[in-house]
This record gives structure tokens, sequence and C-alpha cells, in this order.
């Protein structure tokens, strides 16, 4: 049976994509500026200060358990995953986003989507 790793590479490698994929961004504003806001939360376009929280999010066993795809073995794999997550959202104007309970600092978790 393949190890954790072992099946992170191999989905990394299926899902693999570049920026010739991607739609460029529709307009010159800043993508740091990006938000979105429902009346409970918000969603903003992670940062460097995130990868903390990625870390250890996608380290618990708990968070990972129905997806474990998504575990992530420590630090250097977070700022691996954070990296791909700018990259994307400097190829393709969307990406990941980092979800908030509307007025607090604390990250909950993250959502988006890939091209």
């Amino acid at each position: 049976m393949a190890s954790p790793a072992d099946r992170r590479q191999d989905l990394t490698r299926r899902w693999s994509w570049t920026s010739a994929e991607c739609v460029p961004a529709m307009s010159e504003r800043s993508l740091t500026d990006e938000e979105l806001r429902t009346a409970r939360l918000s969603l903003r376009r992670p940062t460097n200060a995130d990868i903390d929280a990625i870390c250890a999010i996608h380290t618990d066993p708990a968070t990972c358990r129905h997806n474990p795809s998504d575990a992530l073995a420590g630090r250097e794999e977070a700022e691996k995953l954070y990296r791909r997550w700018n990259d994307q959202w400097q190829s393709c104007g969307y990406g990941y986003w980092v979800i908030r309970r509307r007025g607090s600092a604390r990250q909950l978790g993250f959502c988006g989507v890939k091209p």
C-alpha cells in the first residue's frame, strides 16, 4: 500500500497545471486586496502570514480524515502549498481562499478552485 506522501505525489502529478491553462486576470487591481464577505464569513487571498495556519490545519489528522490527500507532514510542505496557491493566483487571477469568521483574524480553513 502506498504511503500518504506517495499518494500526494501521485495526485500532484495527475493534477498538475501550467499557467498556459489559466485564464488571465480580468483587471489590473491588486489581487492581495481581494476579499469576499458574507453575513458570517470573510474570504481573502492567502498571504505568507497564513503558513502557520496552513500547517496547523493540514497536519491535523482529524481535519484530513475524509480527505487524506490534503495531509501535510510539516511546515516545509505548508510553505510549498502556499507557494502553489500564490502562483495560481498570480497566473489565473483566482485560487484558494482563507476562510475567517467575519470580524476575526483567526483562520477557520481554506477553500477554492483549481484550474
